[in-house]
């Protein structure tokens, strides 16, 4: 699985790299975060002491009717913490592709 331009962002500003249990349950947080209804989800890799928040924010249709959503994405990894703000579209299939990655704090 490669990582989104958002975690690679998100990377960066921590400082650190993120081993790949951590970047799945990421990956796989973003997903339930955005075909829920609007909540934060929270992931926890016990094994590495890395935890996340998704929290989607504003929902929106493309012309076409792709869906889109903004969503903020807060990592800490090895003791270091960032948050990026980006937006993901829905692609055919359900699942959700990072299409911008936004402001990092």
């Amino acid at each position: 699985m490669r990582p989104t331009f958002a975690l690679a962002a998100l990377l960066a500003v921590t400082a650190c790299a993120m081993p790949l249990p951590d970047l799945a349950l990421s990956r796989a947080g973003m997903q339930t975060a955005l075909q829920g209804e609007g909540k934060p989800y929270t992931w926890r890799n016990p094994d590495t002491g890395a935890t996340g928040t998704i929290t989607p924010e504003r929902a929106f249709v493309l012309a076409g009717g792709v869906r889109c959503r903004d969503y903020l994405e807060h990592i800490v990894v090895g003791g270091r913490e960032g948050a990026v703000l980006s937006t993901a579209c829905q692609l055919a299939d359900g699942t959700w592709r990072t299409v911008v990655v936004g402001n990092v704090h």
